[in-house]
C-alpha cells in the first residue's frame, strides 16, 4: 500500500478477478502483519528487561571492597569463662564457680542450636542462674568472646600498617561476635556508623589489599563451633549483615599455623532508572528506596531473607537468636528456647523456592522458610567470588598464629547493565517496520488513506 493508485485500484468496478485475489492476498497480509506486533507487543510485557555485559575493564578501585570478618572458631574464651563463673558464684547462694564453669560450655549452644534431651536439667539450672543475676543472653555471650584484641595481633590495608582496633570493630555476624572490617551497616545494637558513610576501596594486588595476623590460643578453647583450630573469614557485601543462609556470604576457613590466600573477584551490576516504570514481577528486581527492611539503610535480598528468619523465629520460638542485631533483651532466645531452635533449625536454613506454582513441593513448603513477601534481589550491587588458597607456616617463625590476606587479584572487573529491552521509540520503530516491510504502510500511507475515504464519503452524501 505504497500510494493512491491502490485505493484507486479497489474503488474500480473492472477487473473483478484480480481485484478479489488483491483483496484476498492484502488482507493476509495485514492478519499477517498484526499477528506479528500482537506477538511483538506479548514478548516485551513478558520480558521488558535485559541484562548486558557493559565492560570487562571496570577497575576493581571504583568497586567496594567486600567486607571482611575475622571469627574465631572457638566461641567461648575458657579464661573469660572462669573469670564469669567466679563473678556468678560471688553473687549467687548455692552455687560455686566449678559449678557454673562446668555449666558454660551449654552456652555455645545458642550458636549452633545443638539440643540433647539429656542436657536439660543442665540447661534449666543454667538459666535460672543466669536470670537470677538479671543477664540477658546477648550481655552474657559479649562477655565470653574474644575481643579483636585479644587475637588480632597485625594488620596491614593499603600495604601501610594500621591499628588493628581502629580498622576492626567487634559485631554481629551469623557466626556470633566477630572482628568486622568495612562493614557499613548500623543495626540496632551498633549505630556508630556515620550517615550516607561509603565502603572502604581497594586496589589490585597481593600487597595492596587486607592483611590480617592471628593469635590462637588452643589452651583457651572452651567450646568450638567446628572440629578445627583457627579462625573463619566470612567475605559478605558491605552493606549486608554478614548472613550466611540467605546466600550473600561467604567464608573461608583459615586453620593454625597456616596463612591463608584470598583471592576476590568482584562482579557489578547497575540498572537504568527507567526499569523502576515497569511492574515489580516484570523487572525482578528492587531499587533501595522501594522497600525497607528491618535493618533500614539499603535495601537488599540478604536482609529481606533475614527479616523474613526473624518473623519466623518470632512465630514459632517466640524469640530472636542473639546472633541477629535485630534481638532485643527482651525478645533474645535462651536456653529455654534452644529445644524450639533445634527444631526449626533446618527450616531457617532452607529457602522455599519463590518462583514454584506446580505445587509439587508440598513437604518442602512445611519444612522451609517460606517468605509473606518475595524477597526480590536488588537492582544494583556488587558480589563478590571468592578463591582460596593456604600453606603452612613453619614453626620456626611462629607458633599458634595464623595470617591472612585478602586482596583483587585483578586489575578489571566485570560491570553489567540491566536496561529496558526497547524504548517507546524502538518500539515504533519495529512496528513502523513491520507495517512497511509486509504491506508497505506508512503514517504518509495513513494520511492518505485518511483523506480517500473522506473524499469517498463526501462524494456520497452529496449524490
Amino acid at each position: 500500500m505504497a500510494d493512491l493508485s491502490d485505493y484507486v485500484f479497489m474503488k474500480e468496478k473492472k477487473h473483478t478477478s484480480i481485484r478479489v485475489i488483491w483483496y484476498l492476498v492484502y488482507g493476509f497480509f495485514i492478519m499477517l502483519t498484526v499477528s506479528l506486533i500482537i506477538n511483538l507487543w506479548r514478548e516485551f510485557l513478558t520480558n521488558p528487561t535485559v541484562t548486558t555485559l557493559e565492560s570487562t575493564s571496570h577497575p576493581v578501585s571504583k568497586v567496594p571492597f567486600p567486607g571482611v570478618a575475622i571469627c574465631n572458631i572457638n566461641k567461648i574464651s575458657k579464661k573469660r569463662a572462669q573469670i564469669f563463673a567466679q563473678n556468678i558464684a560471688e553473687h549467687v547462694s548455692n552455687v560455686n564457680a566449678s559449678e557454673v564453669l562446668n555449666l558454660i560450655p551449654l552456652l555455645g549452644k545458642l550458636y549452633d542450636f545443638d539440643y540433647n534431651t539429656k542436657d536439660e536439667t543442665k540447661l534449666t539450672k543454667l538459666q535460672k542462674i543466669l536470670d537470677a543475676v538479671h543477664l540477658n543472653t546477648i550481655t552474657v555471650m559479649n562477655k565470653l568472646t574474644y575481643t579483636c584484641d585479644d587475637f588480632l595481633i597485625k594488620c596491614k590495608w593499603l600495604g601501610n600498617l594500621e591499628n588493628c582496633s581502629r580498622i576492626f570493630k567487634m559485631r554481629l555476624t551469623y557466626d556470633g561476635y566477630c572482628c568486622t572490617f568495612n562493614y557499613v551497616k548500623n543495626t540496632p545494637q551498633h549505630n556508630k556508623v556515620p550517615a550516607g558513610a561509603a565502603p572502604l576501596t581497594g586496589e589490585p594486588g597481593i600487597d595492596r589489599g587486607l592483611y590480617v595476623k592471628i593469635n590462637n590460643d588452643p589452651e583457651d578453647y572452651f567450646y568450638t563451633s567446628l572440629s578445627s583450630a583457627g579462625v573463619t573469614v566470612q567475605v559478605f557485601v558491605p552493606t549486608d549483615y554478614p548472613d550466611k543462609p540467605s546466600g550473600s556470604l561467604i567464608e573461608v576457613v583459615a586453620r593454625l599455623n597456616t596463612e591463608t590466600f584470598v583471592r576476590i573477584k568482584p562482579t557489578t551490576l547497575f540498572t537504568v532508572r527507567d526499569v523502576i516504570e515497569y511492574p515489580l514481577s516484570k523487572r525482578g528486581c528492587l531499587f533501595d528506596e522501594e522497600r525497607v527492611t528491618g535493618f533500614h539503610g539499603v535495601y537488599s535480598q540478604s536482609d529481606c531473607n533475614v527479616d523474613c528468619r526473624v518473623a519466623s523465629s518470632l512465630a514459632l520460638c517466640q524469640c530472636v537468636p542473639f546472633m541477629v542485631p535485630l534481638s532485643t533483651p527482651e525478645n533474645v532466645c535462651t536456653l529455654n528456647n534452644l529445644q524450639c531452635l533445634h527444631r526449626y533449625k533446618s527450616k531457617w536454613n532452607t529457602m522455599y523456592p519463590e518462583d514454584d506454582t506446580s505445587g509439587f513441593l508440598q513437604r518442602e513448603q512445611h519444612d522451609s522458610l517460606r517468605c509473606t513477601n518475595n524477597c526480590y534481589p536488588s537492582c544494583g550491587g556488587t558480589t563478590y567470588d571468592v578463591i582460596s588458597d593456604s600453606a603452612a607456616i613453619h614453626k620456626s617463625r611462629a607458633e599458634n598464629q595464623t595470617s591472612v590476606q585478602i586482596y583483587y587479584s585483578e586489575r578489571f572487573s566485570a560491570l553489567y547493565k540491566q536496561d529496558v529491552v526497547y524504548y517507546w521509540f524502538e518500539i515504533l520503530s519495529n512496528f513502523g517496520g513491520t507495517f512497511g516491510l509486509i504491506i508497505g504502510m506508512s503514517l504518509v500511507s495513513i494520511i492518505e488513506f485518511s483523506v480517500f475515504s473522506f473524499q469517498v464519503l463526501r462524494r456520497k452524501t452529496h449524490s
